[in-house]
């Protein structure tokens, strides 16, 4: 759900840059927005790996944290009756990336709310003729 989230926002992102590419003045905006687009991207690679496209991938690209959560889980779905101390050791050191990267994704977020108020201070309307 995140991941899409960002990826909508990062393609807003791109299509306000393109939008305000023949608009004198727009410069600094332009190059913030795509900044912030790729700082989105960049998040992304971070949280799945797009890369794959068959289970033998795995040796060409590294797994990212879905993949390492999808495994952890996969691991505590067995008929084991308790939770071993690894798995929760392996959880907390997930959990804690997600964290990190979850802060990044609020100071993007920030950014892209920062944006908005430039570009109504610019006096730019949605609409460009």
């Amino acid at each position: 759900k995140e991941v899409i989230k960002a990826r909508k926002t990062a393609m807003q992102l791109r299509e306000t840059s393109l939008m305000l590419k023949d608009t004198p003045g727009t410069e600094p905006l332009r190059k913030k927005a795509d900044k912030i687009a790729d700082d989105f991207k960049s998040w992304e690679e971070d949280i799945v790996q797009n890369k794959s496209q068959s289970n033998d991938d795995v040796i060409n690209f590294v797994n990212k944290l879905t993949a390492d959560y999808i495994f952890l889980k996969g691991e505590l779905d067995s008929n084991t009756p308790y939770v071993p101390e690894g798995h929760k050791k392996q959880f907390d050191v997930l959990h804690n990336q997600w964290l990190a990267l979850k802060g990044r994704k609020e100071k993007l977020e920030k950014e892209v709310v920062e944006l908005n108020a430039d570009i109504s201070k610019a006096n730019i309307g949605r609409i460009i003729l």
